[in-house]
């Protein structure tokens, strides 16, 4: 496969500025929060990668994309479902890491 480019500078460097950020953060933050700092961290290379990724990898970036939002909205009212997402997430990018 071609090698492209997946992020700007710029775009790499405000996903750096907020993986750093939260990192600092979750030092202060209650525990539940660090697991939504990552998966808002997720979401950010998502949204950013998908424009430059293969179809593939489009198709998981763009369920990541719809499903992210609601399912961390509800982390605090079902945290079960939330686990059980993060478990899914984990998955669906090893199985797109093993296709590649």
């Amino acid at each position: 496969m071609e090698q492209v480019t997946a992020l700007t500078h710029d775009e790499a460097m405000s996903l750096l500025a907020y993986l750093v950020a939260s990192a600092r953060t979750c030092l202060s933050d209650p525990p539940d929060s660090a697991p939504f700092r990552l998966i808002s961290g997720a979401l950010r290379l998502a949204q950013l990668w998908r424009p430059r990724s293969d179809p593939q990898v489009s198709a998981l970036l763009e369920q990541l994309i719809e499903q992210i939002p609601n399912e961390a909205a509800r982390r605090k009212a079902d945290p079960n479902r939330f686990l059980s997402f993060l478990d899914e997430c984990c998955h669906a990018v090893a199985r797109q890491i093993k296709t590649t």
